[in-house]
């Protein structure tokens, strides 16, 4: 493990000196830069409709907070290249209320996130003949991103009437859940003031628990396709710096907006009780917005404040002695951030 570790921290400083050793004046990253960001949200809306196989329908609330936080480094390598590396967590606080027979639950979870991109410059090319020298973003670019998350704690509470589900509560705490993606994205400058902005990408998601006594092992499998299109706004000419030295690479204030959707392109779960094992299909989608405020506040200082929204929906149908369980939610979730960059 100490050689991997070793090996690792040598390519990362190996990197970090070739981006500081080679040319980069073209490249609109221009510097190294180190940056991070606390995001917080909540619940605004949630409703889970529950329908068991005697036809019996049940209505509880759902809610939840998350907080995370992610440090971040980006290098430009070349004129043409960057790369950028991240890695954080996230606390998540899930709750549904009782609702007849059915056990209210508050859950606790922590989880790993990290993610990796390369970002390549098509430097010299424009889609249009119109001035984009004060555009930041100065040329058309392509990035492939990669994203992982996993859980790595996880604690939970069911109550029906006030008394606990330890037997549930065991089986939930001793699941997992792991979620990995990649992702396509386009930066089009087509005026200095105007990028448009795209992408589209998958996420493998998997997750379950080893049940217990009268509750059933399961594990769930569902694989996404994703997209979202949005644009960027300079407001050339204006930033919060004191004296302005044209090296800050963000340079303009900027407001980013966006819409996305994703949609299950598969979805399964395997669930295994006393050694029946029954399989259903599952479905899920969401559609939400973005928007993102940058203020460059001093040469080497960007602050950044984005507020995101989304609405999402699954479903699981009735399936022998399993419920039908159909879940709506809307979140909110601000942040808070910066890039500091080194000359």
């Amino acid at each position: 493990m100490k050689r991997e570790i070793c090996s690792v921290a040598v390519l990362v400083m190996w990197i970090a000196g070739q981006a500081f050793a080679w040319d980069t004046s073209r490249n609109p990253d221009r510097w190294t830069e180190v940056g991070m960001q606390v995001t917080g949200g909540g619940d605004i809306g949630g409703d889970q409709q529950i329908m068991t196989s005697k036809g019996a329908t049940f209505d509880p609330s759902l809610s939840g907070t998350n907080i995370s936080v992610m440090g971040e480094m980006l290098m430009p390598l070349s004129n043409n290249w960057s790369v950028r590396v991240a890695l954080g967590g996230s606390f998540i606080n899930a709750l549904r209320d009782q609702a007849a027979t059915i056990d209210a639950s508050d859950s606790h979870s922590q989880t790993l996130n990290y993610n990796a991109m390369a970002r390549y410059y098509f430097v010299d090319h424009h889609l249009t003949s119109n001035d984009v020298s004060q555009n930041p973003d100065e040329w058309p670019s392509m990035g492939l991103t990669f994203t992982g998350s996993n859980r790595v704690g996880y604690s939970s509470v069911s109550t029906l009437n006030g008394v606990d589900n330890e037997t549930l509560d065991n089986a939930l705490d001793s699941g997992f859940s792991n979620s990995y993606g990649v992702s396509s994205d386009m930066r089009l400058p087509v005026s200095n003031h105007w990028t448009l902005t795209t992408s589209l990408g998958g996420n493998f998601n998997d997750f379950g628990n080893p049940g217990a006594r009268n509750i059933a092992e399961s594990e769930t499998h569902i694989q996404t396709l994703n997209a979202s299109a949005g644009t960027k706004y300079y407001f050339v000419g204006h930033n919060l710096i004191a004296q302005d030295n044209g090296k800050n690479p963000d340079r303009w204030i900027s407001l980013a907006t966006g819409v996305n959707g994703g949609l299950s392109v598969h979805g399964e779960q395997d669930n295994n009780l006393n050694g029946v094992e029954t399989d259903r299909d599952t479905n899920t989608h969401n559609v939400g917005f973005s928007s993102e405020l940058r203020l460059p506040v001093a040469n080497a200082l960007t602050l950044r404040l984005a507020l995101s929204g989304s609405w999402a929906y699954s479903n699981y149908p009735l399936t022998g002695i399993y419920n039908e369980n159909d879940s709506y939610t809307q979140n909110l979730t601000g942040l808070v951030g910066f890039r500091y960059f080194f000359e």
